[in-house]
């Protein structure tokens, strides 16, 4: 989560059954997300989402000092194995420096120096090119690990691990440090790019399967036939009782035909939502780089209304403590299902990791700021305090995995400066979660 968005993370392993979430946001009618200001097509198209695939379990430090002591050799493996192997060693390094403290970084130093000093003599130009560019990421992402340890301890040996990584790096002529920010930038891009080539027998590739586009088509005509059904009716029963060169039938004919384009569009708008209740609006499927399908994934986003919309507030108003929900006047929902998945990469079993940033920003800019001056006393000095004021938001997030359902309800404190605060609420009183798809 940030100022404007959301982010939702979900783990998928081998074992588990077909599974499913459902993200409701509850807001006060004075935030602009209504039907017509934030349709679906608005949603998807801010929606950021990800698949890759990831260890079951952080890597060691006995596995790291494996994949060390395996690039020794790697130049006499197949292509294969090869890529397998840097994707591998990338990927391991980058989870566990993430995490690395200083007395860590020091027990690994010997094998990770005789690795970055290597300098393999390879036939293959495309080989060279890819160890050139293991070796780029590797300094990279110890220099950051060895920079915040030394920033947090300041130990003698870790200042020199940091000197020693910082020659080795000039030596290769690789350049870890940059003083303008474009400099920063572009080399973000770079290792982000460099990453994505390494790491892709663990990439996934999402395609868009055929949705249910005939069944939307199927809907607006129904809804168009009903609507001309209608006026069609209304015209010839006033053409029979008053003529047809008569006031009558021509008010008749104005009349009905208004009413048929406003009869279409809202016959239109609820057979979706209804249609959308129990279907799925898009269909992907997840491929690795082999070809080979991983996943089914199936989504839905609509907004909510009425009886459902009503049913929804009073049911978290009773297991909510009092006062919560009390502003409750819009929501959407969105669905999203995954099929038997199947992450295994060379035989080695790994978790399917789904991620989604749903941007909130068009609607909290939208908002009208609305702030008070607060004077407060600190000892001897007295400060003042410029306090914007916030909206409460509430989120729901109802999970299922075969038989388990997990449910949970956040308050958001948002404003036009973004979202200030997120917090679990605690249920006052036991009740079952919301039925999914509901």
């Amino acid at each position: 989560m940030d100022k404007y968005h959301l982010q939702v993370r979900i783990e998928l392993t081998r074992e588990r059954p077909p599974s499913q979430w459902q993200l409701h946001l509850l807001l006060p009618g004075v935030m602009d997300l209504g039907t017509e200001s934030y349709t679906s097509e608005h949603f998807y198209r801010n929606l950021i989402q990800q698949q890759t695939l990831e260890p079951l379990t952080p890597p060691s430090q006995e596995e790291l000092e494996s994949l060390c002591r395996q690039m020794t050799l790697a130049h006499r493996l197949n292509s294969r194995a090869f890529q397998r192997l840097l994707a591998d060693l990338v990927r391991a390094m980058r989870i566990w420096l993430a995490q690395a403290d200083s007395h860590s970084l020091l027990a690994l130093r010997p094998s990770l120096l005789r690795l970055l000093r290597l300098n393999p003599a390879f036939e293959d130009e495309s080989r060279r090119k890819l160890f050139l560019l293991t070796r780029e990421q590797l300094l990279f992402q110890l220099h950051q690990a060895l920079l915040r340890e030394s920033l947090r301890s300041g130990e003698g040996p870790l200042r020199r691990y940091l000197r020693l990584t910082e020659r080795i790096a000039e030596l290769a002529r690789v350049r870890l440090t940059h003083h303008e920010a474009a400099g920063r930038e572009k080399g973000l891009d770079r290792l982000s790019l460099g990453r994505r080539i390494i790491e892709r027998p663990y990439q996934l590739t999402r395609r868009v399967l055929k949705g249910p586009k005939l069944a939307e088509q199927l809907i607006f005509g129904l809804a168009a036939a009903v609507a001309m059904t209608l006026a069609t009716t209304i015209a010839f029963a006033t053409q029979r009782a008053f003529g047809s060169f008569s006031t009558p039938f021509f008010l008749s004919l104005v009349i009905s035909y208004i009413f048929k384009d406003r009869l279409k569009e809202v016959g239109r708008l609820y057979l979706l939502s209804q249609f959308y209740t129990r279907f799925s609006q898009h269909h992907y499927r997840l491929y690795r780089d082999d070809g080979t399908a991983v996943v089914d994934i199936r989504d839905t986003f609509l907004h909510l209304g009425g009886p459902p919309l009503r049913r929804l507030i009073d049911d978290m108003k009773e297991r909510l403590p009092p006062g919560e929900g009390a502003r409750i006047d819009a929501g959407w929902v969105y669905h999203r299902s995954y099929g038997s998945a199947s992450p295994v990469v060379d035989g080695h079993s790994c978790k399917l990791s789904d991620q989604l940033v749903i941007n909130l920003s068009r609607s909290l800019r939208l908002q009208p700021s609305q702030r008070r001056v607060l004077w407060q006393r600190e000892g001897e000095r007295i400060r003042q305090f410029d306090v914007q004021r916030v909206i409460p938001v509430y989120l729901l997030l109802n999970w299922r995995c075969g038989q388990q359902q997990e449910f949970k309800v956040y308050r958001l404190h948002v404003s036009r400066k973004g979202i200030h605060r997120l917090k679990e609420v605690s249920p006052h009183s036991p009740g079952s979660p919301p039925s999914l798809r509901s």
